[in-house]
């Protein structure tokens, strides 16, 4: 904890975490092979140059391909959109990606504990693992079959 708690605090700038902030930076290299064609402030055809076209809905954050639903990272048709709109890409990406709430996770601190010899004793019985009601491994069949069944399905399973 105390480690990515001081790797997020002295190493890491800018508002994402390093890894998500290559992930935005590369997808931002793609955007050029995109042409947003604006339908209302916040609805983009994206037309690409491999005669491929998207719908994308910047309100919502949502566009054809899903790809933006499901990682929460804008991906270079929706960056295409923002863009063109003038809007910052900070504000549509996923708040979990961004460095504030890294440094939130893992602000608070696991306070140690005194050795053995410092507990209080009490008279209380000590905790005993649990007793487990079925043993360990595959479980058994309901039921157990006869010498001749398991013979009987066998020859049905050759001649069938």
């Amino acid at each position: 904890m105390q480690t990515n708690r001081d790797r997020a605090e002295n190493r890491w700038v800018g508002s994402f975490c390093p890894k998500i902030q290559k992930i935005i930076d590369k997808t931002f290299e793609k955007i050029g092979d995109y042409i947003p064609i604006k339908a209302d402030d916040y609805h983009y055809q994206i037309s690409g140059f491999d005669l491929t076209q998207y719908s994308v809905d910047l309100e919502k954050q949502t566009y054809g391909c899903r790809k933006w639903e499901l990682s929460g990272i804008p991906c270079r048709h929706a960056l295409s959109a923002i863009d063109a709109q003038g809007f910052d890409y900070y504000n549509y990406t996923q708040n979990c990606y961004r460095l504030d709430t890294y440094k939130l996770v893992y602000a608070f601190a696991i306070m140690p504990v005194n050795g053995r010899n410092e507990w209080k004793h009490t008279n209380m019985i000590p905790p005993l693992p649990p007793n487990p009601d079925r043993p360990v491994g595959r479980p058994k069949k309901a039921r157990k079959r006869e010498r001749d069944e398991g013979e009987q399905e066998k020859n049905k399973k050759k001649q069938g």
